[in-house]
């Protein structure tokens, strides 16, 4: 079961990986097993072979404002890859809804909105980092924060299922978000 996941994640799936080539500040050891997730699939292939190594899933963003010790990350690192780093705009009444995939930048998410002619994101202009990422640390600035806008989220469960969590169920905190356990964050809805 093993060789077939490596098989199925090919050239996705690459053994000590310098995680210096994922992060801002460009330092870092290696990761005994990295994995570019292109898919919701390779998402669960990531927590497939966690499971199946009995190591911990680590998951890296952007790789923004994060320090990783030069001795490097035991286990596996799952990094959301471009296909990840979606944008869906749909007509809301007056304004948009946005599903923005958590690979995508908020520097483009706030980008398009204002091209758009929208309101509501001013606050994460200047934030780095990604979607998931200002997700999981309820980014915010001058007076708003994400939790504010967040309207839904999904993402892939320990057990490979998709869930859809609304508004009503998530929970934040000052530069907080209450995770659920397991729960991978693959898009954002604003």
């Amino acid at each position: 079961a093993l060789h077939q996941l490596c098989d199925q994640l090919g050239p996705r799936l690459r053994r000590d990986e310098p995680l210096s080539r994922h992060t801002s500040f460009r330092i870092g050891g290696r990761a005994d097993y990295f994995v570019e997730a292109d898919s919701i699939d390779d998402v669960r292939s990531a927590q497939r072979l966690a499971h199946l190594l009995a190591v911990p899933l680590w998951v890296l963003g952007g790789g923004t404002n994060v320090l990783v010790s030069d001795r490097g990350v035991r286990g596996v690192v799952l990094h959301l890859g471009r296909s990840l780093a979606f944008l869906e705009w749909q007509p809301n009444g007056d304004g948009m809804r946005v599903a923005a995939g958590a690979a995508l930048t908020f520097k483009k998410l706030v980008r398009e909105a204002v091209a758009r002619g929208l309101t509501g994101l001013e606050f994460a202009e200047g934030i780095p980092g990604s979607v998931g990422g200002g997700l999981l640390m309820n980014a915010g600035a001058f007076g708003g924060e994400i939790s504010n806008v967040v309207d839904e989220i999904e993402g892939v469960a320990a057990d490979g299922a998709i869930v859809r969590l609304p508004r009503s169920q998530l929970r934040f905190g000052y530069r907080n978000f209450d995770l659920p356990p397991g729960l991978i964050v693959t898009s954002v809805r604003f």
